[in-house]
């Protein structure tokens, strides 16, 4: 009976020893799994931490290269390359990173990003807008001065027109005049005080032209070369171009000397310098002068 119960003992002894040998084997296998997968995890996240680390730096060089003339968009830029270089610094000094703080930063990289193509999009934009309006401002000043060379030849031949009435339809204006006045119609050439210009010329007579109403245009031409126009909508027909005027003035022409006053009021500040004015009828350049303010 003594030798059975010690051999049930000892059999009982051993599977308990099997049973804790397993567990233990278990346990070691499992710790060591962890362990690896915990490694793997802190090597992927020092790895992330390195290429957004390197994201950022390529980021905040890209900002140095884009360029702009416009004033508050480069503030823009400054401002947001600044947040590259806080983001940058943040990253660096977190010490215990995981996979959810690397989604959390990956995903301002990405704004940051997002932002800064937006602002690339809008640089390019500006850029060709203002190549747009050079050529456009180019483009009128050839205009202006195309039609200064043709009010050049007309000047030349402004004495013999006047004397000489020609007996064709060409109705052509003589004895023109510009001058500045004041609010009380004084005369004055001081650029600050003029309020009002006023153009005086007369339609000459011609018994061929067939009488009737007529336009006449005025352009009043800046020392800069540009034309004084209150109202962009302002616009007539010169050669096959729409071409900006001052103002215009309707009346009735009988085939006889006829005195005419255009009056252009000033709402803008007036450059010093010589200014030019061209009246225009009927499609044709009838009559120039120029006028001086201080």
């Amino acid at each position: 009976m003594d030798a059975k119960k010690t051999t049930k003992l000892l059999t009982l002894l051993i599977i308990i020893m099997l049973l804790a040998v397993g567990y233990a084997a278990y346990k070691i296998i499992t710790l060591n799994r962890d362990y690896n997968s915990l490694k793997s995890e802190m090597s992927e996240t020092v790895t992330a931490k390195d290429l957004m680390e390197e994201d950022l730096k390529v980021l905040y060089n890209e900002y140095d290269s884009i360029q702009t003339e416009n004033d508050s968009m480069n503030v823009k830029l400054q401002e947001e390359q600044e947040k590259i270089a806080l983001l940058l610094k943040e990253i660096k000094t977190v010490k215990n990173y995981n996979a959810s703080e690397v989604k959390k930063y990956r995903a301002e990289i990405e704004t940051l990003r997002g932002i800064m193509k937006s602002y690339v999009y809008q640089i390019d934009s500006l850029n060709q807008l203002n190549n747009q309006l050079m050529a456009e401002n180019n483009e009128v000043r050839q205009n202006n001065q195309r039609l200064k060379y043709e009010i050049d030849e007309v000047v030349e031949h402004n004495d013999a027109l006047e004397q000489t009435v020609q007996k064709a339809a060409i109705i052509r204006a003589a004895n023109i005049r510009t001058t500045g006045h004041k609010s009380n119609g004084k005369e004055v050439r001081n650029a600050r005080r003029v309020s009002q210009i006023q153009t005086h010329f007369t339609l000459i007579e011609n018994n061929v032209a067939e009488p009737g109403e007529r336009t006449v245009y005025l352009r009043l031409i800046r020392p800069d070369g540009f034309v004084l126009v209150k109202n962009t909508e302002n616009m007539f027909n010169y050669e096959d171009m729409n071409i900006p005027f001052s103002e215009s003035r309707t009346v009735q022409y009988e085939g006889e000397n006829l005195d005419v006053v255009i009056y252009y009021d000033v709402e803008q500040d007036l450059l010093k310098g010589t200014y030019q004015a061209v009246l225009f009828m009927e499609g044709r350049i009838i009559g120039t002068t120029e006028f001086m303010l201080k």
